[in-house]
């Protein structure tokens, strides 16, 4: 006699079923987890148009670079990075989150709060404008100035 016809059929149709259902859970599941994943980029991504934008003030004494962890275009000279705006050169270090830097004149402006540091000085303002290709830095606002020793 044939091994397969002692098999119980009903004991095999819920085998079967099991496994289907396992199957269609397992794929249910998976879809569900990625347009999950794709609404929570969409929401810590808000519209902005450059990732990590990067310039270089150029001067006759010394290069300025300036970093950002974003930034959009106001208008096709001025630019408003965000996000722990760095300006460094080989001398100072200035800190703030908000800058509109003009590309064709190499200024920027602030009204954020900022922190300045260099050899021995620490400034601490409520914004500040760079001027003449980075020569003259302003400071805005309420300033103190912290001498290291």
């Amino acid at each position: 006699m044939n091994i397969l016809l002692q098999v119980n059929k009903k004991l095999l149709l819920f085998i079967l079923l099991g496994v289907s259902l396992i199957f269609l859970f397992t794929i249910i599941s998976i879809n569900i987890d990625s347009s999950l994943e794709k609404i929570v980029i969409k929401e810590e991504d808000p519209n902005f148009d450059i990732i990590n934008p990067s310039f270089t003030i150029n001067n006759k004494k010394q290069k300025i670079s300036v970093k950002a962890k974003r930034g959009n275009f106001l208008t096709d000279k001025l630019i408003l990075l965000e996000k722990d705006v760095i300006f460094q050169s080989s001398k100072f270090k200035l800190l703030t989150d908000k800058v509109i830097f003009n590309q064709e004149n190499e200024t920027a402006k602030s009204t954020e709060a900022s922190k300045f540091q260099s050899d021995g000085t620490t400034i601490f303002s409520e914004g500040f404008e760079i001027s003449k290709n980075g020569d003259i830095i302003f400071f805005n606002g309420q300033t103190t100035l912290k001498i290291n020793k």
